[in-house]
């Protein structure tokens, strides 16, 4: 028996119902898209996942999460992911710069042509520093994407050694000697839904990767380094800060702009060196991708997602989801309500019924490696 006729009598077999389309030309499309999933394996990809992970249900409940993956599902796969990655600078980057230099160099902003061939945006590229804030960053493949950068421009991590932050100074030294400092800091990372990673308040103090670079480049200023010199600053006074998510959700925007503020009038030592990070991002999920109440689509599969049988506290709740502020993740980290899949990993803020681990007594259909 061929895979595919396989595939179509062990999912109708498990849905149980005449009225369900389980449609061949949907099922071939789904799983060329989501067999590149990384958490599968061999033998086990997207039609297998699917039959194994509505077998877990109910029968009545298994139409439910069938059509809520047929309808509501968005799964984003690597090759799309990196659309987003190479699409970055041209679209997002060189724009923000663009309006710098119309401002500063009194250029009409739409003269396009005459700010990219002036010597104020030659100069704004080279004073550029770029820094990923984790592997989803893909600084490898901006890299690549963007060869007019030069290496020493584009790190993989926000965390800087003594040695890398005296290699910042001796590219500056060398391609802008009359001003070796970087005026634009670019910190790039592939996705947020909550934005509590990035920036937040625990027992009083500012925590988050945004909190730690900008901490460490404080530190590194004028600090003494192993041959005993002291080491100037690599950032300009004032230095204009940018965060670059490939995709994210509307709620972490709004938490974003609300918390960034609060953060700045807290940390003078963060406004009086460093301009108020500005948030781009690339791929924005709007409240309409989020399961909600509201939405009478989304009513049958909410009681799904409320069933005690379908959710195994126990592995899924760590010390790490507390930081979410709720007292469970069946809606996701921090109330995610995501129905949302990348192709390296599923985020915890979606739904937990795509992501639970394999070692839960209900896997999800995707299960989701842990970071933590």
């Amino acid at each position: 028996m061929r895979k595919k006729d396989f595939a179509d009598k062990a999912l109708n077999k498990v849905l149980a119902s005449e009225d369900v389309d389980v449609s061949r030309s949907w099922l071939s499309s789904m799983a060329l898209k989501c067999n590149d999933y990384q958490q599968f394996y061999p033998g086990f990809r997207f039609v297998e996942s699917l039959a194994n992970w509505l077998n877990q249900f109910e029968p009545e409940d298994a139409v439910c999460a069938f059509e809520f993956v047929k309808r509501r599902l968005i799964y984003i796969s690597e090759a799309q992911i990196r659309l987003l990655v190479e699409s970055a600078f041209s679209s997002h980057m060189r724009p923000k710069l663009f309006a710098c230099i119309a401002s500063s160099n009194n250029i009409e902003q739409h003269k396009v042509k005459a700010i990219s061939q002036s010597l104020p945006y030659q100069n704004a590229i080279n004073r550029s520093l770029f820094l990923g804030l984790s592997d989803g960053a893909r600084t490898d493949v901006f890299r690549r994407y963007n060869p007019h950068l030069d290496n020493e421009q584009v790190w993989l991590t926000y965390s800087i050694s003594e040695e890398k932050y005296k290699d910042f100074s001796d590219y500056l030294t060398k391609c802008t000697p009359d001003a070796p400092t970087f005026e634009y800091l670019w910190l790039m990372d592939d996705f947020s839904a909550s934005g509590k990673s990035f920036l937040r308040k625990e027992d009083g103090k500012w925590k988050g990767k945004i909190v730690k670079t900008l901490k460490g480049f404080l530190e590194r200023e004028n600090a003494i380094g192993a041959d005993g010199t002291i080491q100037s600053s690599v950032l300009a006074p004032k230095c204009r800060i940018y965060i670059i998510l490939y995709i994210a959700s509307c709620r972490a925007r709004i938490y974003f702009e609300e918390q960034i503020k609060t953060l700045w009038s807290e940390k003078e030592d963060f406004a009086n060196r460093f301009e108020q990070p500005e948030l781009i991002i690339v791929q924005e999920l709007t409240e309409l991708c989020l399961i909600t109440d509201d939405k009478t689509q989304d009513s049958d599969f909410i009681k799904l997602i409320d069933k005690d049988s379908y959710y195994d506290h126990a592995k899924l709740f760590n010390k790490a989801s507390e930081v979410g502020g709720t007292d469970d993740v069946r809606y996701g980290f921090a109330d995610g309500r995501l129905p949302l899949v990348l192709g390296h990993n599923t985020p915890n803020n979606s739904v937990s019924l795509l992501w639970a681990f394999e070692t839960a007594y209900f896997v999800g259909l995707f299960p989701r490696v842990s970071r933590h």
